[in-house]
């Protein structure tokens, strides 16, 4: 076997690795929420801006931005407060009553 095939044949294998370590974490109605796509969401949920999440992941702003319309299509929301109203329905995210320190 030559080199060429030698490489091209480690590469696929280690392509095959990885897309088996990238599982989806819940079921949407179009697709699977990604790890990354969660944590987006869960920083959109705690009211964070598209460039303070961008800093906080080491992201583009427009990266988040992406990966929230990704998530808005799969859970087929209208926004993104639709987009968390959702994934708090449907368990994706944890659902914290206000107390009345809270307020």
């Amino acid at each position: 076997m030559g080199t060429t095939q030698r490489k091209h044949l480690g590469r696929s294998a280690d392509s095959r690795r990885a897309a088996t370590t990238r599982r989806p974490l819940a079921q949407a109605a179009d697709g699977a929420i990604t790890r990354r796509e969660l944590d987006i969401l869960v920083l959109v949920s705690e009211g964070l801006s598209y460039r303070i999440i961008a800093r906080t992941l080491a992201i583009s702003a427009r990266t988040a931005s992406f990966h929230m319309v990704a998530v808005r299509g799969k859970l087929n929301a209208k926004n993104n407060a639709h987009a968390v109203a959702l994934a708090c329905r449907g368990g994706l995210l944890p659902v914290e009553p206000k107390t009345s320190r809270d307020l």
